[in-house]
């Protein structure tokens, strides 16, 4: 198979010495007096997008005063922006906050000192029915995030900082100090029903969130010479499918796919930033045509390519310094994606078709 290299010259990153900035933030109450005793998590994320952060949660008390302090173990870095494009590189920090009888609030940080007033909260929830009305337990419900009433976009919490909770055997479920108004951004998550997101209010308890039998695909992902294909995550795009990295295959190469809605499919994997390495093989995706209500489809073995080979390296415009951690994509025909090591340099795999846009 022939191999191509391919020089990467349009990526522009800032960097800065390795160093760790101060961060203090200041919580407060509605009344605005100090809130002592409040739960925050800390999630330092080293990419704009917070799916690939590598840092662990920093779990954090406010002191007798409402405030809290500590130090980033990776500089701050201002997401970059060149013509319009999407961000190429950044260092952010996110926080949440929990207190007792208070709303969960959430909060990017910055260098420095920063202040944040919680509101009022309260429990919050409703129950879980099939489709006979009956109530289902061991459900899971996920809130994601909140949104605001009258406005189409919502605020979500990065993955390590959102809520989970399981039905009861009487079908009920509730969350604690979420916002009296708002709407609620939930996942209803199950594998024998359906996967639903859905968008609430938070102003009366929630309606009763009715499921319906979902689909099933299973199968095998093997690499170009046979052998399993292990722990590589799955997308299946299409009929009520969703970006989620709850689907990878096992060490012995198979996954099941459940939950889904019936209707057509498009699999494919997905890299989820950082976290993911370059996979030294192609994924063709696949189709999978007219999934029926309760049906399990065994697709049996799926065998991976060998593709082409995409490497290069990124450096920092004007000081040829190597950038680590930055996310490479092709772009046009074909696909691939991967991310620089510490020299800066990546390499992954790609259709024919990259060769030829």
């Amino acid at each position: 198979m022939m191999k191509i290299a391919v020089l990467l010259f349009c990526c522009l990153v800032w960097t800065a010495a390795a160093r760790a900035d101060a961060v203090r933030l200041q919580i407060v109450g509605p009344d605005k007096k100090p809130v002592a005793g409040a739960q925050v998590r800390v999630l330092e994320s080293s990419a704009f997008w917070e799916e690939r952060s590598t840092e662990a949660p920093l779990e954090l008390v406010s002191d007798a005063e409402g405030k809290i302090a500590f130090e980033t173990k990776n500089p701050l870095i201002a997401p970059k922006f060149e013509a319009g494009m999407a961000p190429v590189a950044g260092n952010t920090i996110y926080a949440r906050i929990i207190a007792p009888q208070m709303a969960v609030a959430s909060q990017a940080l910055k260098v420095g000192d920063n202040e944040i007033t919680l509101q009022a909260g309260q429990d919050w929830g409703g129950a879980v029915l099939d489709e006979d009305q009956k109530p289902v337990a061991g459900v899971k419900i996920v809130l994601n995030g909140f949104g605001i009433p009258g406005e189409a976009s919502s605020v979500y919490f990065p993955r390590a900082l959102r809520f989970e909770t399981t039905t009861g055997e009487d079908g009920k479920w509730s969350f604690s100090n979420v916002p009296r108004e708002r709407r609620a951004v939930i996942q209803v998550i199950d594998p024998r029903f359906v996967r639903e997101a859905l968008n609430l209010s938070l102003v009366t308890a929630a309606p009763p969130l009715f499921l319906e039998r979902g689909a099933t695909i299973k199968g095998r992902l093997l690499a170009p010479d046979g052998t399993p294909a292990a722990d590589v995550p799955l997308f299946p795009g299409g009929n009520g499918g969703y970006a989620t990295d709850d689907f990878r295959t096992a060490p012995d190469g198979t996954f099941v796919l459940s939950g889904l809605a019936p209707g057509d499919f498009y699999l494919q994997s997905l890299n989820y930033g950082r976290r993911e390495k370059s996979l030294p093989f192609l994924i063709e995706p696949k189709n999978v045509k007219s999934l029926k209500i309760g049906e399990t489809r065994d697709i049996g073995d799926w065998k991976a390519e060998t593709g082409v080979l995409v490497k290069g390296k990124v450096v920092e415009s004007g000081a040829n310094t190597p950038v680590a951690e930055a996310y490479v994509s092709l772009w046009g025909r074909g696909n691939g994606q991967g991310t620089s090591d510490k020299n800066g340099e990546f390499s992954f795999r790609a259709s024919d078709d990259a060769s030829q846009g």
